[in-house]
C-alpha cells in the first residue's frame, strides 16, 4: 500500500485490511486518528509511504493457530527438542487416559514419555509408547521449526470441532467439551515450507483426533504420518507418508476433505458404541431400501 500527498478531507477515514470473520485484520494508525495527511511518512518496511503485508493464509481445513489464536508458541532451541504440555481435561487415547503429552519439534506427539529418536520408527513398533505422528521426520534439521498449541473448553472452536466430528461420524449427536490444537510450521513464518496440524477432541466418553496437512517441501529423509499404541494393538500409517509421495498429503483424506484425516480414539466402550451405532443405522438404511424396492 503506497501513499503520496493527501488533501484535507472532512469525513471518517480508514486504511488497512480485514478478512471474513476478522480472523486477520490491521488498521494503519494514522488513517483513523486524524493524521491521515501523514500517511506518506508512515511505513512498516522502512520505506516512507509504503506498507507491505503477507497475504498467505493456511488452508481452510486448519483450525486457527499462532498469535491470532492466542497460542502458546515455541521456536526450536535445541535439536530433537520437545515441550511437555499438561491438559486441562484428561484425554483418552485408545486404551489409556492421559493428563499430558509431549510436543516434539520433529512433528511427533507422545503420551507416555519423550521419544529420543529423531526419525521415525515405522509402526507397528509393538513398543511401549502411544503416539501420533503428524509427520515424523528430521524436519528440524532442514528448516527452522515453530510450533504452537492451545486448548479450549468453550467458544467457537468447540462448535467447529462438534460440527466436524458429527460430519465425519454421523448420527452420533456428539458434543465436544475439550479441544487441543497443535500446529507445526517449518521454514519462513509466513508461507512455511511445511505445515502440519493435529486436533485432539473429546466429549463425554468419546474422543477423536484430526490430522491436517498443508504444503510439504522436498525432504531427503525417512518420514511417517499416522499413529501407534502400546504393543501396536491399534495402529495406522497414512500411505503417502512413507512411499515417497509425502508432498501429496495435502490431497489425501479418509473423510472426503482433502488434506484431513479423522480417527476415533476413545476407549473400547466408546469405540464399540460408535461401531454398533453406525452398523445399526446402516442396517436400517439397507432394510428401508429393501422395503421400498419391494
Amino acid at each position: 500500500m503506497n501513499y503520496g500527498d493527501c488533501a484535507v478531507l472532512y469525513g471518517q477515514l480508514e486504511a488497512g485490511y480485514d478478512t471474513i470473520n476478522s480472523t486477520s485484520y490491521f488498521v494503519i494508525p494514522d488513517s483513523t486518528n486524524g493524521n491521515y495527511q501523514n500517511l506518506k511518512n508512515t511505513t512498516n518496511v522502512n520505506v516512507p509511504g509504503r506498507w507491505a503485508f503477507n497475504a498467505w493464509a493456511a488452508p481452510a481445513i486448519f483450525y486457527l493457530f499462532g498469535s491470532a489464536a492466542g497460542d502458546t508458541e515455541y521456536s526450536l532451541t535445541s535439536d530433537e527438542g520437545y515441550v511437555p504440555v499438561s491438559f486441562s481435561i484428561p484425554y483418552t487415547f485408545f486404551d489409556n487416559t492421559y493428563n499430558s503429552l509431549y510436543v516434539h519439534f520433529n512433528g511427533l506427539l507422545t503420551f507416555n514419555q519423550p521419544e529420543p529418536a529423531s526419525g521415525p520408527n515405522y509402526n507397528p513398533t509393538r513398543g511401549a509408547e502411544d503416539f501420533i505422528a503428524a509427520l515424523w521426520s528430521d524436519l528440524d534439521d532442514y528448516y527452522s521449526c515453530f510450533f504452537s498449541y492451545q486448548q479450549y473448553t468453550n467458544g467457537s472452536v468447540l462448535t467447529r470441532a462438534t460440527h466436524d466430528i458429527n460430519q465425519y461420524f454421523p448420527q452420533m449427536n456428539f458434543t465436544a467439551s475439550w479441544v487441543f490444537v497443535v500446529t507445526w510450521k517449518y521454514g519462513p513464518q509466513q508461507n512455511p515450507a511445511i505445515l502440519l496440524q493435529v486436533v485432539l477432541v473429546s466429549g463425554g466418553d468419546l474422543s477423536f483426533f484430526l490430522m491436517n496437512y498443508g504444503d510439504c517441501a522436498t525432504i531427503s529423509e525417512q518420514m511417517e504420518a499416522g499413529y501407534d499404541t502400546i504393543n501396536s494393538i491399534y495402529h495406522f500409517v497414512i500411505p503417502d507418508s512413507t512411499n515417497g509421495n509425502y508432498q501429496n498429503l495435502k490431497n489425501t483424506t479418509n473423510v472426503n476433505v482433502p488434506g484431513r484425516w479423522a480417527f476415533i480414539a476413545g476407549n473400547e466402550s466408546g469405540r464399540s458404541f460408535i461401531k454398533f451405532y453406525v452398523s445399526f443405522c446402516l442396517s436400517h438404511i439397507i432394510m428401508s431400501y429393501v422395503c421400498v424396492s419391494l
